[in-house]
Formats: C-alpha cells, sequence, structure tokens
C-alpha cells in the first residue's frame, strides 16, 4: 500500500422511520454499478467536514440542510484499503460519517446527480445485501442498533 495516497471523505447516512423500522438511503453508483453507498465525497482542500457533509448531500441527492435533521450524538469514522483503478492507486481512504434523519416532506426532493443511476431506502438486512464495503455495513450495523433502541424509548 502507497503511504503517500491518503484519501479523506466525509458524508452522510440518512434515513427515514417506516412501521418503527429504520431504512436508509443508499445511492447506485454510476461507475461501480454492482455497488450502493451512502452520500460521500472527497474533503477538498481547506474544506471542513461539515462543509463536506453538506456539500456532498446537495450535490448527490439535491437536499440541502434544511431537508434533514443531523443527530449530533451519532458520528463514525473508519479506514479502508482504497482497490486501485486505472485513475485511482492503492492508498487507505479514511471516511467520516454524520447520520441525520430526513424530512418526511423532503423525500420527493431527492434528485440524483449524474454519477448516481437510482436510489433505495433499505432496512438494514437489504443495506447489508447491496453495499459491498464490510466497514460501512458494520457502521449501519450500529447506527440502526441505536435508532432501534431510541425507537423503544419512544
Amino acid at each position: 500500500m502507497d503511504p503517500n495516497n491518503q484519501i479523506n471523505s466525509a458524508g452522510i447516512v440518512l434515513y427515514v422511520v417506516h412501521f418503527g423500522i429504520p431504512s436508509f438511503l443508499l445511492l447506485k453508483n454510476k461507475f461501480n454499478s454492482r455497488d450502493f453507498s451512502v452520500a460521500k465525497g472527497h474533503i477538498e482542500k481547506n474544506e471542513k467536514i461539515f462543509e463536506t457533509i453538506k456539500r456532498e448531500v446537495f450535490e448527490e441527492t439535491n437536499l440541502s440542510e434544511n431537508d434533514y435533521i443531523f443527530d449530533d450524538e451519532m458520528e463514525f469514522k473508519f479506514c479502508h484499503e482504497i482497490i486501485p483503478t486505472k485513475r485511482i492507486p492503492l492508498g487507505k481512504k479514511t471516511v467520516f460519517l454524520k447520520v441525520a434523519r430526513i424530512k418526511k416532506e423532503s423525500i420527493k426532493k431527492i434528485k440524483l446527480s449524474r454519477e448516481h443511476t437510482k436510489y433505495v431506502f433499505a432496512n438494514l438486512l437489504l443495506s447489508k445485501k447491496l453495499i459491498k464495503l464490510q466497514q460501512l455495513k458494520d457502521t449501519l450495523n450500529q447506527i440502526n442498533t441505536q435508532l432501534l433502541l431510541r425507537l423503544k424509548k419512544n
């Protein structure tokens, strides 16, 4: 692995609750047609993580900060090796994720960017089938557990 190829990205796990079960917004990548993921992207030079998240979610879904409610108690970070492609050499990627609930009236505003071909709202079981990256699956599992515990209390 090339220690000089370090990529940092930030994103958001957007969700809704249907019949007491969290469903996550997953986007299908146009360039990797077998993989779904959450809205995320590279942190630009001099950009803060929170700025990246807001920019990426708007670019990829057309949702603005007014369309979702951040969960200030949930933040996640994981690292994984980058699988090399023609454009990207082998390296390491660090992913920072926040969590937010989409306002129900905002779901109809979702409009995908050119880098995605479709979106789905998926419960944890379906999410684990659609997502290839194990670290993201593990993170969604943690988020789902925390959300279900909160829903039980209410």
